[in-house]
């Protein structure tokens, strides 16, 4: 099974679909190309995907096989161009793309990543207003 992911103008994820195997081969190979058109044949040709790997997470894919675009894709996370990868939702606006491990770094100077210091549980409560 193949699987890709819808994308909309800012290069968001929308969805991820599964596709038989046959919808993309061209030649016993398989065919992002192929597999797009069969997408944009069920969704509209306005529509915008790009294939992913359900066995690749961390760039790493856990078959031992050759990582495919870092990430598989998930819904709200992001298709960047540049680096031809998925990537996670961005926890927060300073979160930083680490471009090594292609995972998000909460900022240096954030006071509570720290073993040390604690969260401040006094000024948190699970209470309703």
């Amino acid at each position: 099974m193949a699987h890709f992911a819808q994308l909309d103008n800012d290069n968001t994820v929308l969805q991820v679909i599964v596709i038989p195997d046959e919808e993309i081969m061209v030649d016993g190979q398989d065919s992002e190309d192929k597999g797009i058109l069969f997408c944009q044949s069920l969704f509209g040709k306005d529509t915008k995907w790009k294939q992913t790997s359900y066995n690749t997470y961390f760039n790493t894919h856990k078959g031992g096989k050759t990582p495919f675009r870092v990430n598989y894709a998930v819904i709200g996370g992001k298709y960047d161009e540049e680096l031809d990868v998925f990537l996670y939702k961005q926890p927060n606006h300073d979160w930083k793309l680490n471009l090594n491990t292609y995972e998000w770094d909460p900022p240096e100077n954030n006071e509570y990543h720290s073993e040390t210091k604690p969260w401040p549980s006094s000024e948190m409560s699970l209470k309703n207003p």
